[in-house]
């Protein structure tokens, strides 16, 4: 079959970003799915889902972890029958070794009529550069549970090359391909290798599943990202996955990309991403406000549209105000461009309306968000900030403006 407009699910995350990105490389239209995409796709939603789908031959789906994962399987396979009611004709799954959960996924889309592919993947690399434990990397130590059980960290370059050879090559239907890297590794082992990469130390400091847990709970980690945690260092770090896969010699013909060249792409950055990457994890997710008197010159200046502020002690100010509205704002890397003395910022903002926010009361819904910020540095320290936030699409998914207003 021929190709030529793919839905991609989860498009402003890890692997769907990438695999958008590689599409388009590849003349294909993407269609990107999310709740501030146009279109917009919410799994909540399922108004949302035909949009979406109308007119696409192929989609790449992706489950969020941040969602209730107790609802994955039968949202998925409510979507997968969407899909194909809609003329979907291919689709590719991502899944997680070890998931069984994500067993029952795969069995829904086998049994959908769908020509189909899985990619079931191993724990993504990029986990310490633009997920959570990327501010474990910028403290300089590991404190987390299971570290002598070895892990084969996939890079997420495979994993997205793999992806839309599925979706637009033929000879992948039918196939799961197990993705991972050529080699497992500890957690010493990765600390080992970033600090390699970087030139910092980094160390892993092992801790009981349980001191874990209590750890996450007293430093107010909600009550989901918490269970997260739970599944993935009580169950999939109990050795079942410490095999490698083949996904990546199967689908591509070439061996996958070693970790220690993807901490070498990713890690060794110049001196003004890791200033940047620093405030990223420590102050914007982190709440800790001393990092901005080391990473932020005293004279700072902010701009966003219809906004200013001054200094570091503005600064601080504006995100507490951020924090009383939202207490579990959350900004994910997407992508960091560098030339000279001034970085660009792609991001993604998510949090829970839990406090009063531009005179909106409390409303307990959940938002993301794209934007970028353009930082100028002086001295090795932000200086000077330029931002613009999708701020409609906020006010949309906050209730405060309608849909399509």
């Amino acid at each position: 079959m021929k190709v030529t407009t793919v839905l991609v699910l989860g498009a402003h995350g890890k692997t769907g970003r990438r695999i958008a990105a590689r599409l388009e490389d590849r003349g294909v239209r993407v269609r990107r799915g999310s709740r501030s995409t146009s279109p917009s796709f919410d799994w909540a939603n399922r108004e949302t889902w035909g949009p979406a789908v109308e007119g696409v031959d192929a989609a790449y789906v992706a489950y969020p972890q941040e969602l209730d994962l107790s609802l994955a399987t039968q949202r998925i396979g409510d979507f997968i029958d969407h899909a194909r009611n809609a003329g979907v004709r291919r689709l590719v799954l991502l899944t997680g070794r070890g998931e069984e959960d994500g067993l029952d996924q795969e069995a829904l889309l086998r049994s959908s009529g769908l020509e189909w592919t899985v990619v079931r993947s191993a724990w993504f690399a990029q986990n310490f550069t633009e997920g959570g434990f990327a501010a474990l990397v910028d403290a300089g130590q590991f404190a987390l549970p299971s570290g002598n059980v070895p892990e084969p960290f996939v890079d997420l370059e495979d994993l997205a090359e793999v992806a839309v050879a599925a979706l637009l090559e033929v000879g992948h239907g039918g196939e799961v391909y197990e993705v991972t890297g050529p080699r497992g590794l500890t957690l010493q082992d990765v600390a080992a290798e970033l600090s390699a990469a970087t030139g910092r130390p980094l160390s892993f400091v092992p801790v009981t599943h349980d001191a874990f847990l209590e750890g996450l709970a007293a430093e107010g980690t909600p009550e989901s990202v918490i269970g997260l945690m739970d599944f993935l260092f009580g169950t999939l770090l109990d050795g079942r996955n410490a095999h490698l896969g083949d996904g990546v010699q199967r689908a591509l013909g070439r061996q996958p990309r070693d970790f220690r060249e993807f901490a070498r792409r990713e890690m060794a950055t110049p001196g003004n991403v890791n200033t940047l990457r620093a405030f990223v994890s420590r102050f914007i997710n982190g709440g800790d406000e001393s990092a901005v008197d080391t990473l932020v010159q005293p004279d700072y200046r902010y701009r966003s549209p219809g906004d200013e502020v001054h200094g570091r002690e503005g600064l601080k100010a504006m995100f507490r105000g951020y924090r009383v509205a939202f207490p579990d704002l959350h900004l994910t890397v997407n992508q960091i461009l560098a030339q000279g003395d001034q970085t660009v910022l792609d991001f993604t903002l998510s949090g829970t309306h839990q406090g009063d926010f531009m005179g909106l009361p409390a409303s307990g819904r959940v938002f993301s968000i794209n934007g970028f910020v353009r930082s100028t540095y002086r001295a090795g320290k932000i200086a000077e900030e330029w931002e613009v936030l999708d701020q409609l699409a906020m006010l949309q998914q906050l209730g405060a403006v309608p849909e399509g207003a």
